[in-house]
């Protein structure tokens, strides 16, 4: 009992994280950081902490346990979520395979470009990010698409019965087509 009194006295007195942040500095500095092997470097500092400081390693396990622990059982939330939503949809598309509902695998296979650079997925290997940009993109064509409607409405009523060209010329409906496609982008013609 009395040696656990003693640790938390020291304890009191010592900021172990401050410690171990400082000494993980010190090795930073002395070793090339961009040359250094992560696995064996935390293995140094552990042996040298065994033998030359086991307060200092005892007490930074205990400051950083409950952080850990909660990361790591998160990630393990997070991984077994994520096998069981891979486990869903492979039986949804195995269902739909057996069925021989082609539409619903059609659906399930059809290709997307998922980032700005055109990477193109099928829509079951898709995360939740990349369905999300994919919604961005349709919903983009969608109002520039609502947009062209309303361009053609207005351009109808202002040709009324005769033939658009005797109404504006083609620089003209370029200019305000291209207005609508491409804002802020200047046509050759204006």
């Amino acid at each position: 009992m009395g040696g656990d009194r003693d640790v938390v006295r020291r304890a009191a007195d010592r900021d172990y994280v401050a410690d171990m942040n400082a000494l993980i500095e010190r090795i930073l500095k002395q070793d090339n950081p961009d040359g250094l092997v992560v696995g064996v470097a935390a293995s140094s500092l552990f042996h040298h902490l065994q033998d030359d400081d086991p307060e200092l390693l005892e007490g930074w396990l205990r400051a950083v346990a409950l952080p850990v622990l909660s990361q790591t059982i998160s990630r393990r939330i997070s991984s077994h979520r994520a096998t069981a939503n891979r486990r869903v949809l492979s039986r949804a598309f195995g269902e739909a395979a057996l069925s021989g509902d082609a539409d619903l695998l059609a659906a399930f296979r059809q290709m997307h470009p998922v980032n700005e650079q055109g990477l193109r997925k099928a829509a079951c290997d898709m995360t939740g990010r990349e369905h999300e940009f994919v919604a961005g993109t349709y919903e983009r064509t969608g109002r520039t698409m609502l947009m062209v409607a309303e361009f053609h409405r207005q351009v109808g009523r202002k040709a009324g019965n005769k033939p658009l060209r005797e109404v504006m010329d083609a620089a003209q409906y370029g200019r305000l087509l291209q207005s609508i496609i491409k804002p802020g982008k200047r046509s050759i013609a204006a």
